[in-house]
């Protein structure tokens, strides 16, 4: 059985510590980048991430418009406009 050497290979280990760190330093990127997005990010009550102001409220305007309440009371709201204008103009 032949000896195994007392020391371990350098250039082997030397290459390995290089590898080992680079993976230390991709990590430690990834990860102050996450945390730095998670921090910049706005969450609901629900834990949910929020979409930017102006889409979050025209969806909900949609969502409102898309409603059975709304669609009923259409002719009523356009009545209503009809008044305005005839008692803007006498």
């Amino acid at each position: 059985m032949p000896d195994l050497p007392a020391t371990p290979d350098l250039p082997a280990n030397d290459e390995r510590e290089t590898l080992r760190r680079q993976v230390v330093q991709w990590r430690r990127l990834a990860l102050t980048t996450w945390a730095d997005a998670v921090a910049e990010a706005r969450y609901d009550e629900d834990g949910r991430p929020l979409l930017d102001q102006s889409a979050r409220l025209a969806a909900e305007l949609a969502a409102v418009h898309s409603t059975l309440s709304w669609r009923v009371t259409r002719p009523l709201r356009a009545g209503r406009r009809v008044v305005a204008r005839l008692r803007a103009r006498s």
